[in-house]
């Protein structure tokens, strides 16, 4: 499929104006090369088998749902996408697409109508290309040579990727550091006195693991938000199972969280804002609203709900952070727990993933790996700190 001219956008810009001329019942009288040679460059049917009007039709169905939104409706309704309006007379779609778009007709004529099958053929030509890219992937394992070009995007892709995954490993270590914390032996933190004669203790160093996984959960909603802006939220791996699971894994990290999605927004608008994106200003802004102070007590709240045990440094198989299918003591209800599971599922499946195809960039390092656990990370960076706390503190 490599091989197949893809068509420009204005042939399938002036192809989509034919077919909603006529309507999407009356488009196998209709010449069109262009959606044709897009549906054929698009995987959607065989090599020898004829691309029939119900194959544009299906194709034309899928872009409208890439589309998504308000544009993606009015789309669906101006086509004869619906199950309401498939059969209607195309001024008659025409018409109610202007009523929900609260414009007039001959308005929604001239500024809505080009800009509408722009999206269609925009979305036709990027199911092109992420189809090739999985092409591509499969003339990898056969070992046969591929253009640079589409090498150079599975790189970009990844990069995007990882950079959910960065933040993700942030918040998995952190809320394990909070549990470590408050299962350590002895409870070493609360011998510590501040500087300014003020008593520390056990439960106020563990929130501050709470708050630096609200700060790492943060840049992860940025990093997905702009993954979804610039490859359409699709999660293009060698294997579309892991696709699936990786998907499934994003969302159960967003909906395992206390927050609502007015809280998701704030603290992407918070972040966004703040320079470099660093933490220190970061939670001072948090700190400076009342919704920031909420979302802050909440996750607090929320994570001190959790009651698991585990052996600290513990590992199963390659886990990432302790979860309950390594560790009898931690419990599949508990709903910190439900969130450091999706973290170390979706890590360990884009693991995976880069892995079956990282020998082809030979000059591409793979992502800095670590043997040791969540807690030893943990000690490691508190170790010199509580030692510089005890000094100060007087204490043995």
């Amino acid at each position: 499929m490599l091989d197949i001219p893809v068509p420009t956008p204005e042939e399938l810009d002036a192809e989509l104006a034919a077919v909603r001329r006529v309507g999407i019942t009356e488009m196998r009288r209709l010449k069109l090369p262009a959606l044709t040679t897009a549906a054929r460059a698009a995987g959607r049917v065989e090599p020898r088998e004829r691309v029939g009007a119900y194959v544009i039709e299906r194709m034309l169905r899928d872009t409208v749902v890439g589309i998504g939104g308000r544009d993606g409706e009015l789309a669906a309704k101006l086509f004869g996408l619906t199950e309401e309006t498939r059969g209607g007379r195309p001024p008659a779609l025409r018409k109610m697409a202007a009523e929900d778009a609260f414009v007039t007709v001959e308005h929604f004529r001239h500024a809505y109508e080009p800009r509408l099958r722009a999206a269609l053929a925009d979305r036709v030509l990027a199911e092109i290309h992420d189809y090739r890219l999985r092409l591509a992937r499969l003339r990898l394992d056969l070992r046969i040579p591929i253009h640079s070009r589409l090498a150079v995007e599975w790189l970009a892709r990844f990069e995007a990727m990882y950079r959910i995954w960065t933040p993700l490993t942030g918040v998995g270590n952190e809320l394990t550091a909070y549990r470590s914390t408050m299962l350590e032996v002895g409870r070493p933190w609360d011998q510590v006195t501040r500087e300014d004669g003020s008593p520390y203790s056990q439960e106020l160093q563990a929130a501050g693991c709470v708050t630096s996984a609200l700060a790492h959960f943060a840049r992860f909603l940025i990093e997905l938000r702009d993954f979804e802006v610039r490859f359409g939220g699709l999660w293009l791996l060698p294997e579309p199972q892991a696709e699936t699971e990786l998907r499934d894994a994003v969302h159960r990290v967003v909906l395992a969280s206390p927050n609502i999605d007015r809280d998701d927004s704030f603290l992407r608008l918070t972040l966004s804002e703040v320079p470099d994106r660093e933490l220190h200003p970061f939670l001072r802004a948090l700190a400076a609203t009342d919704i920031g102070q909420g979302i802050h007590a909440d996750w607090q709240d929320w994570a001190s709900t959790c009651e698991c045990t585990w052996e600290p440094g513990s590992r199963a198989g390659r886990e990432y952070f302790p979860t309950h299918l390594g560790h009898p003591g931690i419990s599949e209800q508990c709903d910190m727990h439900i969130l450091i599971a999706a973290c170390n599922d979706y890590c360990l499946i884009l693991d995976d993933a880069w892995d079956a195809i990282a020998d082809w960039y030979h000059d591409v390092p793979k992502p800095a790996r670590t043997d040791r656990t969540a807690e030893e990370i943990y000690a490691a960076r508190q170790d010199p700190v509580f030692k510089h706390l005890l000094s100060r503190s007087g204490t043995d």
